[in-house]
């Protein structure tokens, strides 16, 4: 009775042992885990630093050596050509959206390196003496800028038609982006008939009440009822219904209801452009 006892509190002794020693196992692989992924997350700043750095000083050897073609220009060609002056004018401009996208990349960087939450005293310091640098080379080209004024240059109408352009480059870059969202943009809903029909969607002709002729929403319409979507991110929309019957204009081979059993689960959006071709609107009757 005694052997069987003591078998049984060794057993006891070894299977506590063993689960004490997987806990800290998997303890460990979650520890491992987690320094892994620091690492990576580290490592791919320190790549993109280096990158923003290598990129800094890249431009600041271009700025300096337009700024040597410009300081020759100017000193051994007091009533210079047209052409040379085209070439001087084009080469200021060159150097103002240079010293602009290195004020970017440093304003970039610093905001990289606080969400990267990374103490990384290094770097900082390298930040802080690339910024020294740009400002320094800021001052040199208001110099710069300077001499070639008491040359007749109109530098300051030179910066302000560079920041026009660049303002200017901007609006047409946000109407552009505003076009493109409001063509992608396409609203759908799905109800029972006398759900569509009450919402303001559907006519009990079968025709839509609050789609006018030009396809644009009338007022009557309850617009809270209709989904606005993306139609280059919409892939699929749910329905589990039994029948599924679309009402506005869509082709035929360009979408799929998809059946499991006597389910319509969803449909499928084969071809966006051709689904969409017709119709910004899909109003489906389901029952």
């Amino acid at each position: 009775m005694k052997t069987k006892f003591w078998f049984f509190a060794m057993a006891l002794l070894v299977a506590f042992a063993w689960g004490c020693k997987q806990g800290e196992v998997d303890t460990l692989k979650g520890e491992n885990s987690k320094l892994l992924t620091e690492t990576l997350k580290k490592d791919s700043t320190i790549n993109m630093l280096f990158q923003a750095f290598n990129e800094i000083e890249e431009n600041l050897d271009v700025i300096k050596a337009k700024q040597n073609v410009i300081s020759t220009d100017a000193k051994g060609n007091p009533e210079m050509n047209q052409n040379v002056r085209d070439r001087i004018n084009d080469d200021i401009t060159s150097i103002n959206d240079l010293m602009d996208k290195n004020k970017r990349t440093i304003a970039g960087l610093r905001k990289k390196l606080k969400a990267a939450n990374l103490k990384m005293e290094e770097f900082e310091r390298v930040i802080q003496r690339l910024s020294k640098k740009v400002e320094e080379k800021d001052v040199e080209i208001t110099g710069l800028k300077d001499q070639l004024v008491k040359m007749n240059f109109k530098v300051e109408e030179l910066n302000a038609r560079v920041d026009s352009v660049r303002t200017e480059s901007q609006k047409k870059s946000e109407v552009i982006e505003s076009k493109t969202a409001e063509l992608n943009t396409a609203y759908y809903a799905f109800g029972t008939s006398k759900e569509l029909i009450s919402k303001g969607i559907l006519e009990k002709s079968g025709g839509f009440l609050g789609i006018g002729k030009n396809k644009k929403l009338t007022s009557e319409i309850d617009k809270t009822y209709l989904t606005k979507v993306d139609i280059t991110k919409l892939k699929e929309i749910p329905l589990n219904t039994k029948t599924a019957t679309l009402k506005t204009s869509h082709p035929a081979s360009s979408y799929t209801l998809v059946k499991e059993g006597k389910i319509i689960t969803k449909l499928v959006i084969n071809e966006p452009t051709r689904f969409w071709e017709a119709s910004k609107f899909l109003i489906i009757v389901v029952e």
